[in-house]
């Protein structure tokens, strides 16, 4: 679970599995009917047990072939805006600390990403927010940093723009490689259907 190693943590441990889900999940969005976990040794103890009774959801622990590829290939976008994220405030030399860059992350993926026609933003909360603040707003002078360099940043709008970019960057190269692993053929490749 990306979440439980932000800060350094034992994310397998059972409390912090227990908390990165509490925080991240049930306590924004309430329980699930049933939560399919990929063989997660802390998920199968007692003590997880008993969380998931006291929010009245079933865990069911599939074995380590029987894979949730969407969630998956979810992670695996997600990691690579983490990244190309994390690079590029590096880069800039932006000061952004590990929960603050998984969290923009999490937004850009959740408002990126097509699912039907929508994207889980949409599905969760039924609207898109604006991910990046319009020409007409940055009119009449510039932000500056306060002293802890969060409230009133520069950066906040600079950080966003690196998720959003990362996040295209991230998907167009899932897309790439897609196609490229596809079997069409050259145009104007003749074929011989007979």
């Amino acid at each position: 679970l990306l979440y439980g190693n932000v800060d350094g943590k034992d994310k397998k441990s059972i409390p912090s599995l227990i908390e990165a889900i509490t925080m991240n999940w049930l306590q924004p969005y309430g329980a699930m009917v049933t939560f399919y976990v990929d063989g997660e040794s802390a998920l199968r103890s007692d003590e997880a047990s008993r969380w998931a009774d006291r929010w009245n959801f079933d865990i069911v622990i599939r074995s380590p072939d029987q894979k949730a590829w969407v969630v998956e290939r979810h992670h695996e976008i997600l990691r690579g805006i983490q990244n190309k994220l994390k690079s590029s405030v590096a880069r800039e030399s932006l000061q952004l600390g590990p929960k603050m860059i998984l969290a923009e992350a999490v937004l850009a993926k959740n408002c990126s990403v097509s699912i039907g026609s929508g994207t889980p933003y949409q599905a969760l909360y039924g609207r898109m927010p604006p991910h990046l603040r319009t020409l007409e707003e940055f009119q009449g002078g510039a932000q500056f940093d306060d002293e802890d360099g969060v409230e009133g940043s520069r950066h906040v709008q600079r950080v966003r723009e690196l998720a959003v970019e990362s996040a295209i960057q991230t998907m167009a190269q899932k897309r790439m490689d897609i196609a490229n692993r596809s079997r069409t053929e050259a145009a104007g490749q003749l074929s011989s259907y007979q």
